[in-house]
């Protein structure tokens, strides 16, 4: 259907096969008019110029981006599939992808992880502040967590491909959550909300800190002590009204939620996180990161380029 306007009933996602073509003055406005949408399953670019495809992939909201390759696509392993924004809900974990197995398990503690990895400035800070403020089996639980945590971070940021097809890109990459809000619902210093804080911090998610006021947390301080994580001091009853208004759409919590609670998150598609704070950061990680696979054709008709001497996958 040609000359679709953007407000048009035909720019949503339908269950039906219509294509809406929808004109664009440029490039930058044709990746607002992407973005527009409230949805976003897949997206896909066809240009030959490099900074084009930089520029794409730096500002285009979808699950499975596509450039110079078919949009129908997804095969597991190969192009794990999931979407973005309200084509997406719950943990967002890709179907064919290494995590989509964790929605039908339940993970819980039995050993504390061996890996290691230095921590960033922040981090240290909050364990400079906890030597004196938690017991010795909290404060092993703690450094265990956090050098797992940078452990995993340094391997998770890594783009990988791990079928290498000869002519084919296929990128999985995971990126930083922009919204998620931890909710404090203990009242004295909760020692797994400072380690969702440390989990947060070390891949670089801006997590949102709620929390109703009593005199053990204001003894604690810990507001001075996070002052990089946004954070709003509000009642039970506000921070109900905000789950129900659809202001928090991803909710992590160190307890387990309310019967409540769960009633107001799904009329307003908010996603609850009331899983136990593991000290795993290949696990406890992935609730503060999204999931984005990047297919690229990058041969034409059979010809490689510059890429030809590059070790890929042999052919069969």
């Amino acid at each position: 259907k040609y000359g679709v306007l953007i407000e048009n009933a035909t720019n949503r996602q339908i269950a039906a096969p219509i294509l809406s073509v929808v004109r664009a003055e440029n490039f930058d406005e044709a990746i607002k008019l992407a973005n527009f949408s409230k949805y976003g399953l897949v997206a896909g670019l066809y240009s030959l110029d490099a900074r084009e495809h930089n520029k794409w992939l730096k500002t285009v909201k979808a699950g499975n981006l596509y450039i110079n390759s078919k949009i129908t696509d997804a095969k597991i392993k190969i192009q794990p599939f999931g979407g973005y924004k309200e084509s997406s809900f719950g943990s967002g974990y890709k179907s064919g992808g290494p995590n989509y197995v964790l929605d039908f398990i339940k993970l819980k503690q039995a050993s504390l992880p061996k890996e290691k990895h230095p921590v960033n400035d922040w981090i240290n800070t909050i364990s400079s502040f906890l030597e004196k403020k938690l017991t010795s089996q909290q404060l092993k639980i703690w450094h265990s967590s956090i050098a797992n945590y940078a452990y995993w971070w340094k391997k998770l940021k890594q783009d990988l491909d791990h079928c290498k097809i000869i002519g084919q890109d296929n990128i999985y990459k995971y990126i930083p959550r922009k919204t998620i809000t931890l909710r404090l619902t203990e009242k004295k210093m909760d020692f797994d909300a400072l380690r969702v804080c440390a989990a947060a911090l070390t891949c670089s998610s801006p997590l949102e800190i709620s929390w109703c006021n009593t005199p053990q947390l204001e003894e604690f301080n810990w507001i001075d002590l996070l002052p990089i994580l946004p954070n709003i001091e509000e009642s039970q009853e506000e921070f109900d009204k905000r789950v129900k208004d659809g202001k928090i759409k991803r909710l992590r919590l160190t307890t387990p939620a309310s019967e409540e609670l769960k009633k107001y998150a799904a009329l307003s598609a908010c996603y609850i996180i009331d899983s136990p704070v593991l000290a795993n950061g290949r696990f406890e990680l992935l609730h503060y990161l999204k999931e984005i696979v990047i297919t690229c054709d990058y041969h034409r008709y059979g010809n490689l380029g510059s890429r030809e001497s590059e070790m890929r996958k042999p052919q069969l």
